[in-house]
């Protein structure tokens, strides 16, 4: 069997797609052999191998590449160790790289090692470590990286007999925290947590078992019977961690589905999908989909399908590709599921990436393009944090050392700018083509599928430019929707599609924000957007409702992006707070009130000048209705002369009172002085005696 030469691809392809024939915009070469490529968070490009030496040695390899291709590093280390590597997992993690690598010895079976890459030191750290002690061997078939812990399945060998095994290890010296064997199949490992697992295993027979595992410090393991008769089963967890999916092959031609609710350690409910008259079908990989599903290829001898499951539902649907090749699967940043998949026509051999839809699992739109001959499989597909999709593809080939190549295919796409659009609002779209547009341009003819997100009838990329932007008219609307836009031009479809937001609450403010108890403020809702046909309700509530109250909601006229409402302050002898919410949807905004006690704002005398043994009035205004309660300290300058109680209390609801002032005969004109107060509000009044 002639050896195999490896190409890992970048493919750019993060919002849209070609429907026709692309090439390479640069390669470069690396090492093959179980290559896999993973992402820095510099952008850098790392690619992990393990080629044959001259010394029938193995050579662990990493080489470092810049974003444009531009070869960084090139390290390289031989091991002491021989076989024929048959898998390898690899992640980042901090400043090094873990590379877990299954291998195959002619003497001794499979076998599992660990190498660790430190990246600022560019060096190849321990030598690499067996995962196994003396006569016992291990093939790992899955495995999963936590942040400090990693989690491996597969089957250890007791000569002459095989059984499963699963362990939990430290990344920091491979050290087992959590180990068993067990009678059965592995089958698929997830993270689900910093340093929690999620896996599953199985059990043949007519029924077996199927067994779900979630890994902490400790495991807790369900079980369900199940109808497979291999009893072997793959796994996807779902991107919001919500469902792990166990899927297996019943029949030929039946796939059973078996959802698993995480948070509830239950299982639901059974579905199966019967692909009809095709030949036997296969699993080809897993993904991610969406937000709470899993998507998978499913391929026959002359067709390949993606499925998409739910945790009630699954469906089909055909790709544009014959069956027969290799398929693996990748998730861009949207939460799309993006298929890419090898096929022959004549004697030439092709790679196409189909972008499938996250709310329905239908293809959008493709992207195909000619690779050497024999060269069709595809080993490995990852998205970058651009949302950069990558793939690694292999070429056989006869002479015995490897080749292998870095390169990059950068597809026409169709985007439409920002994270979403608020219904009302204008956005942006951009179309971008893989080269400069001919002369006299290129003229896109727009669609949209939704009559809240108008287009223009056509759009022209002008000579010699890549791209050009046009507007999306919006309107309103009541709930969030998801248009799709197309893009059409000689051949060349490309389609997007946006989040077109329902108004959501972007504000509430109050004036004034410092109120008296007994007065009321006016309150104010601001939208992120026009509020569509028949207004937008905001839910109001207070925090304090002993001190401050709002009306239950307020709405928001159609096509007014703002509404009132009143803020009721109750009378406080005390200041208080409170916290104002409103709330659409998941979406809460607040505000802070202050409701401050009445002050003596003023204390004034019917009569400043008064024969002495008559009496007058002292007038007590307050700015603001009185709590029930309060009172006012009174004081006398000479108190033989002029009578006052030492207090009054001001009636509940009033903002004035007059208080008796009684005198005493005098033999001379005399001043006195009248105090009344509380707290730090003083007011002072003069009244003149006289015979």
């Amino acid at each position: 069997m002639g050896s195999l030469r490896l190409i890992v691809l970048l493919a750019l392809a993060a919002f849209g797609a070609l429907a026709t024939s692309q090439g390479l915009m640069w390669q470069q070469p690396v090492s093959p052999s179980v290559a896999r490529a993973v992402v820095h968070s510099s952008g850098d490009i790392f690619v992990f191998s393990m080629p044959h030496s001259p010394s029938g040695l193995l050579t662990v390899r990493m080489q470092r590449f810049s974003s444009a291709g531009v070869l960084v590093s090139n390290v390289a280390y031989t091991a002491s160790a021989s076989g024929n590597p048959s898998k390898s997992f690899v992640a980042i993690r901090g400043d090094k790289i873990y590379c877990l690598i299954s291998m195959f010895d002619p003497s001794s079976g499979e076998r599992t090692r660990m190498y660790v890459y430190d990246i600022p030191s560019l060096d190849w750290v321990g030598g690499g470590q067996w995962l196994e002690g003396t006569g016992i061997f291990m093939e790992t078939t899955t495995a999963a990286f936590g942040d400090t812990h990693y989690f491996i399945m597969g089957f250890r060998e007791y000569f002459p007999t095989e059984q499963g095994f699963y362990q939990k290890r430290r990344l920091s010296d491979n050290g087992v925290v959590l180990q068993s064997n067990f009678a059965g199949y592995p089958g698929e490992v997830e993270r689900s947590g910093d340093d929690t697992f999620i896996a599953n295993r199985s059990t043949s027979g007519t029924p077996g078992q199927l067994m779900v595992m979630r890994i902490g410090a400790l495991l807790d393991t369900k079980s369900v019977n199940a109808y497979d008769p291999g009893g072997l089963f793959n796994g996807v967890l779902s991107a919001d961690g919500s469902t792990f999916y166990s899927l297996a092959r019943s029949s030929s031609t039946f796939v059973y589905v078996r959802p698993f609710n995480v948070a509830a350690g239950t299982f639901g409910s059974p579905t199966a999908y019967n692909f009809g008259g095709a030949p036997t079908v296969f699993v080809k990989d897993r993904q991610p989909h969406g937000s709470s599903d899993a998507g998978f290829v499913i391929g026959s001898t002359d067709t390949n399908w993606f499925l998409r499951t739910t945790p009630t539902s699954v469906t089909a649907n055909v790709l544009d590709v014959p069956g027969g090749g290799f398929a693996r699967l990748g998730r861009d940043a949207n939460g799309n599921s993006v298929a890419m998949m090898g096929w022959n026509l004549n004697d030439q051999r092709f790679i196409r990436s189909v972008r499938l839809s996250r709310s329905t699992g239908a293809p959008m739109n493709s992207t195909s393009f000619a690779v050497p001959l024999n060269g069709r499989r595809i080993a490995d597909v990852l998205v970058d944090a651009t949302g950069s999709l990558r793939f690694v593809y292999e070429i056989a080939q006869d002479s015995y050392y490897n080749e292998a190549y870095l390169a990059q295919v950068n597809p026409a796409r169709l985007s439409v700018a920002g994270p979403f659009t608020i219904g009302g609002q204008p956005a942006t779209g951009t179309v971008t083509l893989d080269q400069p547009a001919p002369a006299g341009g290129a003229t896109f003819l727009l669609y949209s599928n939704n009559a809240a997100a108008v287009v223009p009838v056509s759009m022209t990329v002008p000579a010699g430019q890549t791209s050009a932007n046009f507007t999306i008219t919006t309107s309103t609307v009541a709930a969030n929707a998801k248009p799709t836009i197309n893009a059409r031009y000689d051949g060349l479809n490309l389609q997007t599609n946006f989040d077109l937001a329902a108004p959501l609450i972007q504000s509430v403010s109050a004036t004034p924000q410092v109120q008296y108890g007994g007065l009321t403020s006016t309150g104010t809702v601001t939208l992120t957007g026009p509020a569509p046909t028949g207004g937008k309700s905001v839910a109001l509530s207070s925090s304090n409702t002993s001190r401050v109250t709002v009306p239950a909601s307020v709405n928001v006229p159609a096509g007014q992006a703002s509404a009132n409402f009143t803020i009721t302050n109750i009378p406080t002898l005390a200041n208080a707070s409170s916290v104002i919410s409103a709330t659409t949807g998941a979406v809460t905004r607040t505000v802070f009130v202050a409701v401050n006690a009445p002050i003596l704002l003023n204390a004034s005398l019917a009569q400043t000048t008064l024969k002495g043994g008559l009496s007058t009035t002292m007038a007590l205004t307050l700015n603001a209705p009185a709590p029930s309660g309060y009172t006012v300290a009174l004081v006398a300058g000479a108190a033989s002369l002029v009578q006052l109680p030492s207090s009054f209390a001001i009636p509940q609801g009033a903002t004035s009172v007059n208080v008796p002032v009684n005198s005493s005969a005098v033999t001379s004109t005399i001043a006195v002085t009248l105090v009344a107060y509380r707290g730090p509000y003083v007011r002072v009044m003069t009244l003149t005696l006289t015979p």
